[in-house]
């Protein structure tokens, strides 16, 4: 999974607790005697006990994610989920709640708060072969604030939770696929770049794919975009892409990829950019102002060799689970995990 071999995640742990209370109006069963660890991140890593011990008994650990307003969403990949199980999840639960207006009408006394609870046991390695099939997140939430509570009873202890949470991007606006292979080398970027500045409220995006087995490495020749606070106007965002059902299907998506560039804008030459698998994302916003137009960006991409061991191991396993089962798909296996 790109998210699990390319980006430096945020780890959070339960003992950096800000005293914090829930919103007026909140489940009653999101309390949180304890307070609240609160997270402002587009991407990050929670995890509780976060060590090889189990919990504890009559624990409650709070947090709450807020993503920037340019996202519509959060995304979670679970890469631990070890929660004691009973009906309900009444014995030991993982609780999301987030403040939905389309949930409850503004006159229902339940207010607009929406909740999830889960428990059950699914294993490091399944977890990630479930990753493998399937590049869509375990859980996706439509907002941009997600609580987080975990909670226990007084017997029967497990390992806990390990989740990464990434920011929804729209990458729903119409786009271009840019293939390049093994030897090419394709250029793109903000059209007319070095006739004329892009023009104001404009986006664009492109879906780069090298060959399968292959990373792909983006290169920055000019760059030019109005600077803001937190590159809140004009911007380029780079993440991985994948196939949200699984590695042989057509369909492409990156709306929950792993970040490869948060936010970019200024004048500053980006760094090369190196992907996790063979196909990246970008997308290009300006600002509404027609005012602080610029020149925008050129750049290009070509195939890199994959030089990471642990995808080799990733491989291996690939093959070993699912590959050498299903015959009308090993040459894909095969050409997916093959060295340069």
């Amino acid at each position: 999974m790109a998210l699990i071999l390319r980006h430096q995640v945020i780890l959070i742990t339960a003992f950096c607790v800000l005293a914090l209370s829930l919103e007026k109006g909140a489940s009653q069963s999101l309390y949180c005697p304890n307070g609240i660890t609160n997270i402002k991140a587009a991407i990050g890593q929670i995890a509780h006990p976060g060590s090889s011990i189990n919990y504890g008994v009559n624990e409650t650990k709070c947090w709450k994610i807020q993503v920037p307003d340019v996202y519509e969403g959060i995304g979670i990949y679970y890469h631990v989920l070890d929660i004691e199980q009973c009906g309900d999840c009444g014995c030991d639960s993982l609780t999301f709640a987030f403040n939905d207006s389309s949930y409850h009408p503004p006159w229902d006394s339940r207010g607009n708060w929406k909740e999830d609870k889960e428990c059950g046991r699914l294993t490091s390695g399944y977890l990630e072969f479930a990753h493998m099939m399937d590049g869509d997140p375990n859980k996706r939430f439509s907002t941009k604030e997600l609580y987080v509570r975990f909670s226990s009873d007084d017997s029967v202890n497990y390992k806990g939770f390990n989740f990464t949470f990434v920011a929804k991007t729209d990458s729903s606006k119409s786009k271009s696929y840019l293939n390049a292979s093994k030897d090419e080398t394709i250029e793109f970027g903000t059209r007319k770049f070095g006739i004329m500045n892009y023009p104001a409220d404009y986006e664009e995006q492109w879906y780069l794919i090298v060959p399968v087995g292959r990373q792909l490495q983006i290169t920055f020749d000019a760059f030019e975009l109005e600077q803001s606070e937190n590159c809140k106007n004009a911007y380029v965002e780079i993440r991985e892409a994948y196939h949200d059902d699984g590695p042989f299907q057509n369909d492409i998506e990156a709306e929950y990829g792993a970040f490869l560039a948060e936010h970019l804008c200024g004048s500053n030459l980006p760094n090369q950019i190196r992907s996790a698998g063979n196909m990246v994302w970008v997308k290009f916003r300006s600002a509404k102002n027609s005012a602080t137009t610029y020149k925008g960006f050129k750049a290009s991409f070509k195939a890199a060799c994959q030089d990471n061991i642990k995808y080799q191991k990733y491989c291996k396993r690939y093959w070993k689970k699912y590959c050498r089962f299903h015959s009308w798909v090993q040459a894909n296996c095969k050409e997916t995990c093959k060295r340069c």
